[in-house]
């Protein structure tokens, strides 16, 4: 975190979600690929002349290791769970899946198919397009971008997952 303010903590947060997130995709389909290549070029050339024979050989071997580390997973019922910000430095955050989750996930995507294909979203322009509400502060504190962000530990969730 650069910053102490509530922009810099929030972006600090979104980016620690998605690397969670990412960390928890290689655990479930972590694939690994080695490809290994020898390649060899041999250039001889013979020549003769009157007063002789030369012979050369020109010889080059390349040698290439590729290692190569992907993974992609749709991580369908992954929840935040907590997150924590130390002031002026880092922000951290812990994401988690069971049974549960991916199931409450599954059945509320079958809900939402079902109800497009009851009754379909219109296409044209009559629906105005979401926008962001600003976040309001907690009743009976103010906060400006100059006051920063204090430290804090949220793990409520995380006790009760």
């Amino acid at each position: 975190v650069s910053f102490d303010d509530a922009d810099s903590v929030r972006d600090a947060k979104d980016e620690a979600t998605l690397l969670a997130k990412a960390v928890l995709a290689k655990f479930m389909t972590e694939g690994i690929k080695s490809d290994e290549e020898i390649n060899r070029l041999v250039n001889e050339t013979k020549s003769k002349t009157g007063a002789g024979e030369a012979n050369v050989k020109k010889e080059l071997v390349e040698r290439l290791k590729t290692l190569r580390n992907s993974s992609q997973a749709l991580l369908r019922g992954v929840m935040p769970l907590g997150d924590c910000y130390t002031k002026g430095k880092e922000v951290r955050v812990t994401v988690g899946v069971k049974p549960q989750t991916i199931n409450a996930a599954g059945n509320l995507a079958g809900s939402i198919t079902d109800s497009v294909a009851s009754q379909p979203t219109p296409t044209s322009g009559t629906v105005a397009p979401a926008t962001a509400a600003p976040t309001p502060a907690p009743s009976g504190s103010v906060r400006t971008p100059s006051q920063g962000v204090d430290s804090h530990s949220n793990t409520e969730r995380l006790k009760n997952f």
